[in-house]
């Protein structure tokens, strides 16, 4: 499916319990291809992810928005060995992501508000985020960390993922920081399951997936972790996490 030159894709999420996830991963396992880091017990995403002065982002999320975007940048198991720079876009219930790829120096440029004009050279959705960096004043917002477990299937252009131990970034907003205080945003014993395709649901899967306490939900780790950022440090509300600069001063006045 396409929208202004756009791929869609159907992206369906579930709140579930520790049990209802043991018991789907032993169905899937049975029809679906698990990916190389599930196999070796699942990948670490980590991703930080930006708003604008306004936190456009978070409220268009939090009021339930149809069209809306966000920016974030994504690293894996904490290496950077691959950086992207990511565009997800929402039409309803059907999403579109767009991506490049970002060196180390470039991530630094972002994470602390240098001279971004490398991404004008760096494609469309790279331009359109140097635009929201100069008109909207897009900066770092919050991190979000968490396992992910991801089973495949080529028919539907299926992919099934849980994600467990949902952590936010509390006080700073470098992906890379070593000594990165995190806190927990789901309730114990819970976990995210994400159901994504393109024009069709195998039947056979569907089937699989049905559990009694299935009920689709609005559920964004962007949302839960801005939400925790925000109970365990309120002077993130309105504060432009733009920096580096904050992060050195608090370092420099402390005892």
């Amino acid at each position: 499916m396409q929208y202004a030159g756009k791929r869609l894709r159907h992206e369906l999420k579930y709140i579930i319990s520790t049990g209802e996830y043991r018991c789907l991963k032993a169905r899937l396992e049975a029809a679906m291809s698990a990916d190389a880091h599930t196999a070796d017990g699942g990948e670490r995403v980590r991703s930080l992810y930006f708003d604008d002065v306004f936190d456009s982002a978070y409220h268009e999320k939090a009021s339930g928005i149809e069209m809306r975007k966000k920016y974030r940048i994504r690293i894996y198991n904490e290496s950077a060995a691959l950086i992207k720079l990511e565009c997800k876009q929402k039409f309803g219930s059907l999403t579109a992501k767009e991506s490049a790829t970002l060196n180390m120096d470039q991530y630094r440029v972002l994470l602390c508000g240098g001279d971004c004009s490398f991404l004008l050279n760096a494609g469309e959705m790279a331009a359109g985020m140097y635009g929201a960096v100069k008109t909207r004043l897009l900066a770092p917002s919050v991190i979000t960390d968490y396992l992910r477990e991801a089973y495949t299937c080529e028919n539907g252009n299926l992919r099934v993922t849980f994600d467990s131990d949902v952590r936010a970034g509390i006080y700073e907003t470098d992906i890379f920081s070593p000594g990165l205080i995190t806190a927990d945003c789901l309730e114990p014993g819970t976990l995210i399951l994400e159901v994504k395709y393109d024009d069709f649901l195998p039947g056979y899967i569907k089937k699989m997936l049905q559990i009694p306490s299935h009920r689709r939900e609005a559920v964004s780790k962007f949302l839960y972790c801005k939400n925790t950022q925000l109970a365990r440090n309120p002077a993130a509300r309105g504060f432009r996490f733009t920096a580096g600069i904050h992060q050195m001063q608090i370092r420099e006045t402390m005892p």
